[in-house]
């Protein structure tokens, strides 16, 4: 027999007592699959990282049990078919791992020293060499002087022309 955790969420909509019943039917799911439970615990209401099926709060529930690994495959899938549950997963612990406790706490964004939420930096890849190797050369900026002034009439005229191109090579 090996040890198995599981790790639910069940959906926000749910009010405390419906969450109560949908955690005894997972128990008693459980126990159906010929599995013995450790011990089940109800870990609290979190605010989740991203939201799940339109859903910004999970109340997560924690299971240990023991069983052969075979029921584990048909166990997920029924798992996947309850109403309620946004998202689960079962792991394989060592023996005792049930006796430790733990508690769930809400996710919160890094901070910068003075507060205020850390943005990411994005960064874009630049291409510095060429498919067969070489270097390019460093772009050389533009200024206002180099470039050409446009009329919006000849403005006009260019995207014409560039868009009777496109038009045409397509038929």
């Amino acid at each position: 027999m090996n040890t198995y955790e599981l790790l639910y969420c069940i959906s926000s909509q749910y009010s405390d007592a419906e969450a109560e019943k949908i955690q005894a039917d997972m128990s008693e799911l459980i126990e159906q699959m010929d599995a013995k439970l450790l011990k089940s615990s109800f870990l609290g209401k979190i605010k989740l990282a991203y939201s799940i099926k339109n859903m910004r709060y999970g109340m997560f529930v924690l299971v240990y049990f023991e069983s052969e690994g075979n029921i584990i495959e048909p166990l997920n899938k029924k798992i996947r078919l309850m109403d309620g549950i946004l998202r689960h997963t079962i792991l394989s612990v060592a023996k005792g791992t049930e006796q430790k406790e733990y508690t769930l706490e809400s996710y919160e964004p890094p901070l910068a020293e003075d507060g205020t939420p850390v943005q990411k930096k994005r960064y874009i890849a630049k291409k510095t060499t060429t498919s067969t190797g070489k270097s390019l050369p460093p772009p050389t900026p533009t200024t206002q002087e180099d470039r050409p002034v446009l009329s919006i009439e000849e403005l006009d005229k260019k995207l014409d022309e560039i868009l009777d191109d496109d038009l045409s090579k397509g038929l």
